[in-house]
């Protein structure tokens, strides 16, 4: 598309956080003078979409389904500014017997929501790698290490759940043995006092293993764009997507460089062949093809896990892409 076609689009407020894989389309490196990419927290991005602030926002994949079910014209472009293995996230008293996600049957694990894309993940695979059912677990819900003065309520559905009291914490739980293990994406600071430590000692090999063994890229986020500008112009979606592809590719071709190293991470260089070697096909896909396991994962285990009453197609939530001119 021409740049003169580009400044056809009116300028769209994109908030997302400040990734490498987003950068080239507010430096120059990616020609997308229609973006105007406002760095934030992902924590206040929701509420800013909601409140009209943002026309393409980073949302959670568990965010972006209940939109769609609770009626709101939103989709996503298959562009996913947030992928992780999980593994890491669970975390065991220091002297606990449990070392594999197998031991987690029957037990009791803390989380900070019942319906959060990781916490989502985690179950899909104690499923699928370890063999804990979705209702093999109870999940207790409520604040990592801050007591809050309500507990939560919580909806009813097929998990087996219940909420933490009110002035209580997961943290405080685990320390006195009515928690199993918690999970939490942020490292607690117990961790680093030594009472507590991470379920998995090696956590990369498994989810390599997880991989190698048909497991899918747990997709996290993505950009969430309302349906009406799509509308207006039905050839926005693809020129936005390939935007977005050409910056991952510009990020992902400087992780590449092995003369200077422009992340700080000074070997680079073994991280990035290490995961080239078990994500054969992109280590980090875009696109209703590359993405596509994922996608139908997630959508899958959204019902499975009641986030949402019906099974979502991936039409349904994400946008077509189409090479036409806006």
């Amino acid at each position: 598309m021409s740049a003169a076609r580009d400044s056809q689009i009116q300028s769209l407020r994109l908030g997302t956080g400040r990734y490498d894989r987003i950068q080239p389309l507010a430096n120059g490196r990616v020609e997308a003078p229609f973006i105007d990419w406002k760095p934030m927290s992902v924590a206040v991005i929701p509420s800013a979409f909601a409140r009209g602030e943002l026309d393409l926002a980073e949302i959670s994949f568990g965010e972006l389904l209940a939109l769609r079910q609770a009626g709101e014209r939103v989709k996503a472009l298959p562009v996913f500014p947030s992928i992780g293995f999980r593994h890491d996230t669970l975390y065991v008293a220091a002297g606990s017997p449990l070392a594999t996600g197998s031991d987690l049957a029957g037990k009791r694990i803390g989380a900070t929501l019942l319906h959060g894309t990781t916490t989502m993940w985690v179950r899909e695979i104690l499923r699928r790698q370890y063999g804990v059912g979705y209702n093999a677990v109870k999940w207790m819900i409520g604040p990592l290490d801050k007591p809050v003065e309500t507990a939560k309520t919580l909806p009813e559905g097929p998990l087996d759940t219940a909420p933490i009291a009110a002035g209580d914490t997961q943290v405080a739980m685990l320390l006195r043995g009515e928690l199993d293990a918690i999970l939490s994406y942020k490292v607690p600071a117990e961790v680093g006092s030594g009472q507590m430590r991470r379920l998995f000692s090696r956590p990369e090999e498994e989810w390599q293993r997880d991989l190698q063994n048909g497991g899918t890229v747990p997709l996290l986020h993505v950009i969430a764009m309302r349906e009406e500008l799509a509308e207006a112009k039905p050839a926005l979606p693809d020129r936005l997507f390939r935007a977005f592809v050409a910056a991952r590719d510009l990020a992902l071709s400087d992780l590449a460089e092995t003369a200077v190293f422009t992340t700080s991470l000074p070997f680079l260089s073994e991280v990035v062949e290490k995961a080239a070697a078990v994500m054969p096909s992109g280590i980090w896909p875009y696109g209703l093809d590359s993405a596509g396991p994922g996608i139908e994962t997630f959508l899958d285990m959204a019902h499975d896990q009641s986030l949402v009453a019906k099974r979502y197609a991936a039409d349904d939530v994400f946008f077509d892409l189409r090479e036409n001119e806006c």
